[in-house]
């Protein structure tokens, strides 16, 4: 069963690869480096998407209550963050002991970086996180409503994904992420 948010999620938030985690953030008690520790998956298509949320929210059902689930709001291009992941690779082979050694060891979460990194990003969506009702209220008076795309609640307030916009001309005080994480549940 999916959760609610990906259910009502559209559909172009699904296709292409997106980078999608199961993390249980420091504000909510993790100890350490979160991301390092979170459970991830890369999705290809709209049945993957769906089939690792499933997976993703069975798992916080049964064993990881204090984690959430997260997704790309920007689908991911695979040959730019394989261009990243061998600059990467390369820095580390500059750095004979403790970089090598740190970027092998920890493979799979170099390559979930460079997939999740800017440069890597394959479409340009905003995700504008208000904590707050003056936040929702400024932003709706703010952002022409043919730059959102999608709006959701979360636990503090709501999440607005949007098309790029002039950031000299509106100024927000709710945070704007260039390249976000949806939050699933």
């Amino acid at each position: 069963m999916l959760p609610d948010n990906a259910i009502k999620l559209p559909v172009f938030f699904k296709k292409g690869h997106r980078a999608l985690m199961l993390l249980h953030r420091p504000k909510d008690g993790e100890i350490g480096n979160a991301q390092r520790k979170a459970i991830k998956r890369i999705s290809s298509n709209e049945a993957e998407w769906d089939s690792i949320i499933i997976d993703f929210y069975e798992k916080q059902m049964t064993t990881y209550p204090n984690h959430r689930i997260y997704a790309s709001v920007n689908e991911r291009d695979f040959k730019k963050a394989i261009i990243d992941f061998k600059m990467e690779q390369l820095k580390a082979e500059l750095d004979l002991d403790d970089g090598l050694k740190r970027f092998y060891a920890n493979i799979e979460n170099r390559f979930f970086s460079s997939l999740s990194c800017p440069f890597s990003r394959g479409s340009k969506f905003w995700l504008i996180d208000c904590d707050n009702q003056n936040h929702i209220e400024e932003m709706l008076g703010k952002v022409s409503r043919e730059n959102i795309v999608h709006e959701y609640p979360t636990k503090n307030g709501k999440h607005f994904i949007c098309t790029p916009f002039n950031r000299d001309k509106i100024y927000l005080q709710a945070s704007i992420h260039v390249d976000g994480m949806l939050a699933i549940n």
